[in-house]
């Protein structure tokens, strides 16, 4: 148990202090006659000598004329402790208590250490209880409390193993060489690891296809004669922030956040993230949001609450960054907070720690972020045997959530000649999921020249239990994000000058991650008042303008898309539009247009309620002779059934 050892106490140490509790009937160092009482301070010294054989022997001596002699039997228990026999020792510690249970309470916090290390978990519990009942108040006392904890969650956890099924990444992934902090893209297609190499760590990427690894690489462009390690990509695997350490030119602190940008095949010469991310301190361990608007590590440095703590940078408007602030108690202590991993969920935050409660020295858990609180919930061991008594490093997870990625050196266990790290997948059970998620990736183009657009784009829950998220394509028109399951949303992609593009993912009722949405979209330019041509042919639908089951009363979640398109109209003046609504052939034909021109005359009402001029709606009402699908399947119907706006 690494954590004990590294906080504890040895026993020897703590019998080395002379007990200031003498019980009656117990015999005291002043009633050991001379030859009796050479003998003992002899074995005393033995011991300290690390002679314990000879040592024992000579505490055998003074017991057998002695037996209530407690000193000497605790010794000789210590003793016992230090040769790793743990349960002639735990024997020697049972003995001395039934002799005089109040004779001195370290004897029970030295039983528990024994008993911890024979895996007796339950019953070390109950002896550092037995500890705190009888010590005063004292850091021993608060380290007891600490481990009797502990040893109640190892004793829990290993009568309750989580599923854990681990297989080692083939494909080229392991070598003979370490791998480790195993990260995806978001598309699940790409992966980039770091390979340590005669003590020099870089750069590789792994393509995957149908869940096998196809082709392993070296980043030989993003790699230098220096280390390059313990990464994070961004969802469209463009770009690399990475921890690099004693760069004397570019360097801030010891350790520095660097970022690159692919190019192509290659990657660009990485930069330093600047004096606003980095610190003089340590800084390292980056983990960044999906939507690449917060990033995550861990750092040394000052504010914090002791040790390495995860910190949190916003990006700005400008595509700068805030100043890092601390994330809260909730997930740091004044212990180590480590190797931090936020899920595309963008709510479920994996990280290590040493001072949670813990199988181990690091132990792996959880925290989700509640956006409606604006919290993070107290985080959660990951459970055993993913932890261990040892340490465990960095650990990412699947888009969907089901498969964990994470480093050990487990095989060490089977073969003592291969100490290396190895990256391990195991399908990560259910309770320890983030969020089921899938992502939007779309292409934005001139829907007339067919030239890719940068234009902004935002994706709003419909349910108030998550926020909205927001970006821009990157200059090829690209973009991509991730959707968690289980909710609805409204997409909108908008652009000055362009007319408002509208979308609907209804993903409520879905515990599980769909197949990706993958859009070609279209936006229309404005027409300008000069055109001999103001109208634009097609229909625009709008994707999130939603009726009460055959009536024309909009929805409460119809007022983002109404709000959206109003203000685009109000900020494009001369524009003037139709709106059109259409319906599915469920019920009689008359009943069917008379309901899409209530509605198409509703959407067109809550418009100039929003401040757009009437003189620039009009509405008009098709019923069901317009569809755009089959009306024979439910999904068919719901494409029917829609709202639409032509400019006229």
């Amino acid at each position: 148990m690494l954590k004990f050892i590294r906080i504890g106490l040895s026993i020897l140490s703590i019998l080395l202090v002379a007990s200031s509790i003498i019980a009656q009937g117990v015999v005291k160092r002043s009633d050991l006659d001379k030859k009796t009482l050479k003998i003992y301070k002899n074995a005393i010294a033995e011991g300290r000598g690390k002679k314990y054989d000879k040592s024992l022997k000579l505490f055998a001596k003074v017991l057998k004329k002695y037996p209530t002699f407690l000193d000497a039997r605790l010794r000789k228990a210590g003793m016992l402790h230090n040769q790793k026999k743990y349960e002639s020792s735990a024997n020697e510690f049972k003995k001395a208590i039934e002799l005089d249970p109040e004779y001195d309470p370290q004897m029970y916090f030295s039983l528990a250490i024994v008993q911890r290390d024979l895996d007796r978990y339950d019953l070390a519990a109950e002896s550092f209880q037995q500890y705190i009942n009888r010590a005063s108040k004292s850091n021993r006392k608060e380290r007891a409390i600490e481990y009797r904890d502990q040893a109640l969650f190892i004793h829990k956890a290993k009568e309750n193993p989580v599923p854990f099924n681990p297989e080692k990444m083939d494909g080229g992934i392991s070598s003979s060489y370490s791998e480790y902090v195993p990260l995806m893209n978001i598309e699940g297609n790409q992966m980039v690891f770091t390979r340590k190499v005669n003590g020099q760590e870089d750069f590789y990427s792994a393509h995957i296809e149908n869940g096998e690894v196809v082709n392993v690489k070296e980043l030989t462009s993003l790699n230098t004669p220096l280390n390059e390690g313990v990464h994070t990509l961004s969802a469209d695997g463009n770009t690399l922030i990475f921890t690099a350490c004693e760069r004397r030119k570019t360097g801030i602190g010891s350790c520095d956040l660097y970022y690159s940008f692919r190019k192509g095949e290659n990657w660009s010469i990485p930069s330093n993230m600047g004096k606003i991310i980095n610190s003089i301190s340590w800084d390292g361990q980056p983990s960044l949001s999906s939507d690449g608007k917060r990033l995550f590590f861990s750092s040394g440095r000052q504010d914090g609450y002791g040790g390495n703590d995860i910190w949190m940078s916003t990006r700005t408007d400008t595509s700068g960054w805030t100043l890092p602030i601390v994330l809260p108690d909730e997930i740091n202590t004044t212990g180590n907070e480590e190797s931090p991993f936020i899920h595309p969920d963008g709510h479920t935050l994996y990280f290590r720690s040493d001072k949670h409660i813990g199988m181990g020295s690091f132990d792996i858990f959880y925290s989700r972020y509640v956006d409606s609180t604006k919290m993070w919930s107290k985080p959660t061991n990951i459970g055993y045997p993913i932890n261990t008594e040892g340490n465990e490093g960095a650990f990412s997870v699947s888009l969907d959530g089901r498969k964990a990625f994470y480093t050990s050196d487990m095989a060490y266990l089977n073969d003592k000649s291969n100490a290396n790290l190895d990256i391990y997948t195991f399908d990560l059970y259910e309770d320890a999921r983030p969020m089921a998620t899938t992502f939007i990736k779309a292409q934005i183009i001139d829907a007339i020249t067919k030239e890719p657009l940068v234009a902004n784009y935002s994706i709003v829950p419909l349910q108030k239990k998550l926020n909205k998220v927001s970006g821009k394509s990157d200059v090829s028109g690209s973009m991509i994000s991730s959707l968690p399951t289980n909710f609805n949303y409204a997409f909108f992609v908008e652009k000055e000058g362009y007319l408002l593009y509208s979308e609907s993912f209804r993903l409520e009722g879905i515990q599980y991650a769909t197949d990706p949405y993958i859009l070609k979209i279209e936006l229309f330019p404005v027409p300008k008042a000069t055109s001999s041509n103001l109208n634009i042919a097609k229909p625009i639908v709008l994707n999130n303008i939603f009726f009460e089951s055959g009536l024309a009363e909009l929805k409460k979640e119809s007022d983002i898309e109404l709000f959206r398109l109003s203000e685009n109209l109000k900020e494009n003046a001369t524009v003037q539009i139709e709106i059109h609504g259409h319906t599915d052939n469920v019920g009689s034909k008359v009943a069917n247009l008379k309901l899409s021109e209530k509605r198409a005359e509703a959407v067109a009402q809550a418009l100039i309620q929003l401040g757009v001029s009437s003189d620039r709606i009009s509405f008009k009402g098709f019923g069901e002779d317009k569809p755009v699908d089959t009306n024979d399947t439910e999904e068919g119907r719901k494409n029917n059934r829609r709202t639409e706006f032509v400019i006229k």
